[in-house]
């Protein structure tokens, strides 16, 4: 794939805003506007279709102790009133005019999108810079978002044997560092947030210089600009967030194993090994690891653990690249009354003969093959492209990495994902939650 740069240049008398990147035959544009914010566009005339999506540089992982679930209880209250817009105007606008909205908060970062009729840009950027720029906090409203992120809470995670093998996972992994608190926030900490903390909270990280605007769809690039220059233009700029919060996690020299009594018909094992971020050179491999390993019909655990030992019931694992640092993680659903430590110890076993002689050509082929058909499936959408460019641009600071992980993909050798191996799946330095059906103690 060859990757282009073109600077900002002119067409006939019309300037042409930011500087266009070219990877193959797909053509994005980003722009910074003088107060920070930084726009994302790719030009898609196959439907009358876009997306948009508000990606700010703050999530769980930038929240301070105490203040567990600020980033995503802001998720909630950016849904309120505005100056120009009572609380509920803004969802009413949008669904009269065809528009889908929501919003999600991990560790890293926080999106708004709208997936929009193409002409409706205007409408869906004009309410965007509004709710920036005009948001309105009162305690009226932060006590009664409260109280819907505590019943979130209480649904997804303390009446969920899902929710709490999850969080138990992360807070051992990850210890003290901010990763290592659940996004949605420990409820003693969700009931200490004070309207203070959300207007210094907006203050700092819903600032333009924060936030990265991504259009994907049916418009011209410069038009959108343009458009997203008229509303945000006037927003003052804020002085960086502080970063000595983000230090990378500490690393682990011994495994950290836990069992849990749950409600549960069969047991379940969540395994986290630490992986390296979203912009490494071995992303790539902890992606193809995966596969090799866990996801596809013939990997090697999975067909120990389902076909041949009949243990298990489904074996998957997941690469997923954070700014800090990066995890893979494994999850294991056995049969009824399986020793949840025999299957640890085949799976060990298994990883042990991997990390003794790498993959086989065949074995490296097909997962490229497999992993190619999830990036182009991951494309099919204007609202998945977007995802993919603010995802990688609010994380790793790049957008462009998104693509340089399919060139790394293809070209990844035999030996150079095997030296990933011997990196990742150390046993050390991994967690393991065990969770056996209440009263199967092991």
């Amino acid at each position: 794939m060859t990757i282009k740069t073109a600077g900002t240049r002119r067409a006939g008398n019309r300037r042409k805003n930011g500087v266009e990147h070219r990877f193959g035959d797909t053509r994005i544009r980003l722009h910074r506007l003088e107060n920070g914010l930084q726009i994302l566009v790719w030009e898609d005339r196959s439907a009358p279709v876009a997306a948009y999506y508000t990606w700010f540089s703050v999530g769980s992982g930038h929240e301070v102790p105490g203040r567990s679930g600020m980033a995503h209880l802001f998720e909630h209250l950016m849904f309120k009133e505005t100056k120009n817009l009572k609380a509920g105007e803004f969802d009413r606008t949008l669904e009269l005019n065809g528009v889908s909205t929501n919003a999600a908060t991990w560790l890293d970062w926080t999106y708004y999108q709208e997936h929009l009729p193409s002409d409706r840009l205007e409408l869906v950027t004009r309410l965007e810079a509004d709710r920036m720029q005009n948001m309105i906090l009162s305690q009226e409203q932060l006590d009664t978002e409260r109280d819907v992120v505590r019943n979130e809470r209480l649904l997804r995670v303390d009446n969920s044997p899902e929710g709490l093998i999850s969080e138990e996972l992360f807070h051992l992994h990850f210890g003290r560092h901010p990763y290592g608190h659940p996004t949605i926030g420990w409820m003693k900490d969700i009931g200490a947030i004070t309207l203070a903390d959300c207007i210094d909270f907006h203050r700092i990280y819903y600032a333009p210089g924060n936030a990265t605007i991504v259009i994907v769809g049916d418009v011209e690039a410069e038009d959108a600009i343009a458009l997203v220059e008229r509303y945000y233009a006037d927003i003052p700029s804020a002085p960086p967030p502080p970063e000595q919060r983000l230090s990378p996690p500490p690393s682990r020299t011994r495994q950290r194993l836990r069992q849990l009594e749950l409600p549960l018909a069969t047991p379940r094992i969540s395994i986290l090994y630490s992986a390296p971020t979203v912009a490494a050179l071995e992303a790539a491999g902890t992606s193809l690891l995966c596969e090799i390993l866990f996801n596809a019909e013939n990997a090697r655990v999975r067909r120990l653990l389902v076909e041949d030992e009949e243990l298990a019931v489904n074996v998957s694992g997941w690469y997923g690249g954070l700014r800090l640092s990066g995890i893979l993680e494994i999850q294991l659903d056995l049969v009824p009354a399986a020793s949840w430590k025999k299957a640890v110890t085949l799976l060990d076993r298994e990883i042990a003969r991997f990390l003794d002689a790498g993959p086989t050509d065949r074995e490296l082929t097909q997962a490229k093959n497999r992993v190619e058909l999830m990036f182009l499936q991951s494309n099919q959408s204007v609202a998945s492209r977007a995802r993919n460019l603010g995802h990688f641009h609010a994380t790793s600071g790049d957008f462009r990495d998104f693509f340089v992980s399919r060139e790394r993909l293809r070209t990844c050798t035999g030996e150079e994902l095997l030296q990933t191996a011997r990196t990742v799946l150390r046993r050390k330095t991994r967690t393991v939650v065990a969770a056996v059906p209440t009263g199967e103690e092991e």
